[in-house]
C-alpha cells in the first residue's frame, strides 16, 4: 500500500533535486530501469511534469541523467572506495555531495569546462579496486530510492559541486587500467576518397537488405561497428545504421541509435569491417559477392530470357538449393 508519506517522499525528492540542478527521471520501484523514455521526458522536464507524474505514480523512485556538466564516481567495494579516497587526497579534492549505496558510495563532482570524460563500468567481483564513472548519458539513483542515503550534502546547487579537473579524471581512468579519455580522432584513410566511399556505402546498403535487424544484440552491434568503420563514423553512416535499425521490432529511436553510434568512436579493438556484413549475409544463405557486384556501375547482366528485377531483393530472395546456381551467369534460375 502506498501511503501519503511515500508519495510526499519521492515527489518531494524529485522536485528538490530538479531545483538543485539535476535532470531527474522516474524509476520503476526497486530497479535501475526508467519508467519513461529519456528524450521526451527530458525535453518536457519541469516542475509541472514532475508533480503530474509522481502524483500518478507515487511509489516510483528517483534517478538522475548525469549530463555533460557533472561526473559521478561510483565505488562498489571497500577497496574501490579506499582507492577513490586516495586519489581525491592526492589531487586535494573534497567532495561536497556524496551518497551511500548498498555496496559503496557515489561521489558527485562538477566537470571542469573543456574537460573530457566518458562512462566506464566494471565487474566488481573481477575488478574490486576499479571505480565506475558516470557522466553524459550515464544514470545514477538518488535518495530516498532503495538503498541510497545522503552522506555529505554541502552544496546548495549543482553549480556548487566540487570541481573535478581533467588530471583527476585521467587518474581515475589510469587507475582502472584504461587510457586517459580523449575525443576520438579518426585518421584519414583511402576510404575518404568520394568514389571509394560511394562504392562502399552502396555495398553496405545492399548487404543490409539481406540482414534482419532483429538478428540479436551482438550481431546488431557488430553490423553498426562495421558501418561505422567503413564510413569513418560519418553522419551518412549513422543514417544508414538508423534506417536499417528502424526496420526492427526493437528499434529504440534515433537518439539511442545516435548514442550507440558515438560509442563506437571509442572502440580500439580489432576493426569490424564490411567483411562482417558479407559473412552475415552468407550465414542467411545469400551470395554476398553477387549482391556487391550488382552495386557497381559497370556491372552488366548477360542477356537472358528471365526478366531482370529492378531491385536487389528478388535476385536472391531465396537461398539456392543447387550449389552451382550461385555461379550462374543468368541471374535468377
Amino acid at each position: 500500500m502506498v501511503t501519503s508519506n511515500t508519495q510526499n517522499t519521492f515527489l518531494h525528492a524529485a522536485l528538490y533535486r530538479y531545483k538543485f540542478g539535476f535532470a531527474v527521471i522516474p524509476l520503476l520501484p526497486g530497479t535501475k530501469r526508467t519508467s519513461v523514455k529519456w528524450p521526451p521526458w527530458l525535453e518536457k522536464l519541469s516542475v509541472a511534469t514532475i508533480i503530474d507524474y509522481w502524483t500518478k505514480h507515487p511509489d516510483h523512485e528517483v534517478g538522475v541523467i548525469v549530463g555533460d556538466d557533472i561526473i559521478v564516481f561510483d565505488t562498489d567495494t571497500p577497496k574501490a572506495a579506499a582507492a577513490l579516497a586516495m586519489l581525491e587526497k592526492t589531487y586535494d579534492l573534497e567532495p561536497n555531495f556524496t551518497v551511500t549505496t548498498a555496496k559503496g558510495e557515489h561521489h558527485y563532482f562538477r566537470r571542469r569546462k573543456g574537460s573530457y570524460a566518458k562512462n566506464d563500468s566494471h565487474c566488481s567481483e573481477k575488478h574490486p579496486y576499479s571505480i565506475d564513472v558516470k557522466t553524459g548519458r550515464g544514470m545514477v539513483i538518488l535518495p530516498p530510492s532503495s538503498g541510497k542515503v545522503i552522506c555529505i550534502e554541502e552544496a546548495e546547487n549543482a553549480n556548487e559541486l566540487e570541481e573535478a579537473p581533467q588530471e583527476f579524471i585521467d587518474a581515475v581512468f589510469i587507475h582502472n587500467g584504461r587510457k586517459a579519455p580523449r575525443p576520438f580522432v579518426k585518421a584519414l584513410s583511402p576510404k575518404s576518397n568520394p568514389k571509394i566511399k560511394d562504392s562502399l556505402t552502396s555495398q553496405i546498403r545492399a548487404l543490409l537488405i539481406f540482414i534482419d535487424p532483429n538478428c540479436g544484440y551482438n550481431d546488431w552491434t557488430h553490423c553498426g561497428m562495421a558501418i561505422h568503420y567503413e564510413t569513418n563514423g560519418s553522419d551518412e553512416g549513422l543514417s544508414i545504421f538508423d534506417e536499417w535499425s528502424e526496420k526492427g521490432t526493437k528499434y529504440p529511436g534515433y537518439d539511442e541509435i545516435a548514442y550507440k553510434w558515438r560509442s563506437f568512436d571509442n572502440y580500439n579493438g580489432r576493426p569490424v569491417t564490411i567483411a562482417f556484413l558479407r559473412s552475415t549475409t552468407e550465414k542467411y544463405g545469400f551470395d554476398s559477392i553477387e549482391i556487391c557486384s550488382r552495386t557497381e556501375p559497370d556491372f552488366e547482366v548477360c542477356e537472358s530470357t528471365v526478366e531482370q528485377p529492378d531491385s536487389l531483393l528478388p535476385i536472391i530472395a531465396k537461398a539456392s538449393t543447387i550449389p552451382l546456381d550461385r555461379f550462374s551467369m543468368r541471374g535468377l534460375r
